[in-house]
């Protein structure tokens, strides 16, 4: 599941969250992350992409849901853009 909020003020997610498992895109999500700050979660404290795919991570809650908030960090977006471009190069498929 992917939430959409992107202000501190915004926010769809309540505290039954906390059944699962969130993960955030970095660690800049705290200033971000309207849903996850107004359902009271420490969001400094949440796994950030980085741990999940590099690092030894196993969720808190194996048997709940793993939630991943992305902020719309630029660097996403720049490798996205450099992914695009390395596919076009090779040809098409």
């Amino acid at each position: 599941m992917s939430l959409a909020p992107f202000s501190p003020t915004a926010g769809t997610l309540d505290a039954t969250a906390q059944h699962g498992t969130i993960v955030v895109d970095t660690e800049d999500a705290g200033h971000e992350a309207g849903d996850l700050l107004q359902a009271g979660l420490d969001v400094a404290a949440l796994p950030v992409l980085w741990d999940v795919v590099c690092g030894p991570w196993t969720p808190h809650t194996p048997a709940g849901p793993v939630l991943f908030k992305s902020c719309g960090w630029a660097g996403w977006d720049l490798a996205a853009a450099r992914l695009a471009l390395h596919q076009g190069a090779a040809g098409p498929r």
